[in-house]
């Protein structure tokens, strides 16, 4: 391996890592969020759908994140594109949950995977009426997406310790997704 292909792997690892911690920092404050607020239905998938849309590495899933920008930038946030806001979960007007249930929210590769779409598609469905909590959706694509090998998917999820990584989301979610 050479010198650029090893920084390059090296770099990934340590972009990954942040994303993980975002990952956990995003689902610490969901369950803040839950235990403090009254949610309504539409609030409620517009929580969830925070959490789908920041861990989904492909950028397909509607990402509904507002951002309360950071007075402070440090240079390795800047550098990797971690600007350091802080999501902003507050009910937006402008969220129609008709709408965003019926967005698209798989990638385009998975039309190629017929067993796999119908198999992802059926868990929406499952997690629309409630069959199914979010993180047992989000386990199901992480799974679909790894079948498939989507590209975005497994670059953002190489060297990251997939059992840890559910068991430590998991574990702070715990409260909300019993």
């Amino acid at each position: 391996m050479g010198f650029f292909e090893s920084a390059d792997k090296s770099l990934n690892v340590l972009y990954n890592n942040e994303f993980v911690k975002q990952d956990i920092k995003t689902s610490k404050e969901l369950v803040k969020v839950f235990q403090n607020g009254k949610i309504d239905t539409s609030y409620k998938f517009y929580l969830e759908g925070i959490f789908l849309g920041v861990t989904d590495r492909t950028s397909i899933h509607p990402y509904l994140v507002k951002v309360i920008p950071a007075e402070e930038k440090g240079f390795l946030n800047k550098l990797m594109g971690f600007q350091g806001g802080l999501i902003d979960y507050k009910p937006d007007d402008n969220f129609n949950l008709d709408e965003y249930l019926n967005l698209n929210w798989f990638p385009s590769i998975l039309e190629s995977y017929s067993d796999e779409k119908k198999d992802l598609g059926k868990s929406k469905e499952l997690y629309i009426n409630n069959k199914i909590n979010f993180f047992e959706y989000f386990i199901k694509r992480l799974k679909v997406y790894d079948t498939i090998k989507q590209k975005d998917h497994i670059l953002h999820y190489e060297n990251v310790d997939r059992e840890k990584y559910i068991e430590l989301l998991r574990s702070e979610l715990r409260i909300i997704i019993r």
